[in-house]
């Protein structure tokens, strides 16, 4: 069961009916997942992400890995919520861009 799954589980438990936008944002590189997971108070990500953006550091692939993850919780959400909120990393807006595109291109789709 995904972190996002869970919260829509407690909500679901308290009664709480208030839209929500759920958070993402893309990691860049490992030491951007470390430092986040690390000094930034409130953020922890699971040890296989983690394991995931080492293992890209090591292939020379963190950005893809980073918006593959992204993709993977943003399916997670929609799955679960309304809308997400994307928060552009650093000033990299062509990331966000992406997953915009991404996300527009899961709701034409109808299921």
């Amino acid at each position: 069961m995904t972190k996002v799954h869970e919260l829509r589980l407690a909500l679901d438990e308290q009664g709480i009916t208030t839209p929500i936008f759920v958070g993402v944002m893309p990691l860049l590189s490992f030491r951007n997942a470390n430092f986040l997971h690390h000094e930034v108070p409130g953020i922890r990500l699971a040890d296989d992400t983690l394991a995931r953006m080492q293992q890209a550091e090591a292939d020379g692939n963190e950005r893809e890995v980073g918006l593959q993850i992204a993709k993977e919780t943003i399916d997670a959400i929609c799955a679960d919520f309304n809308g997400v909120h994307i928060n552009t990393p650093l000033r990299h807006h062509e990331i966000s861009l992406e997953l915009l595109n991404y996300v527009q291109a899961k709701n034409a789709v109808s299921v």
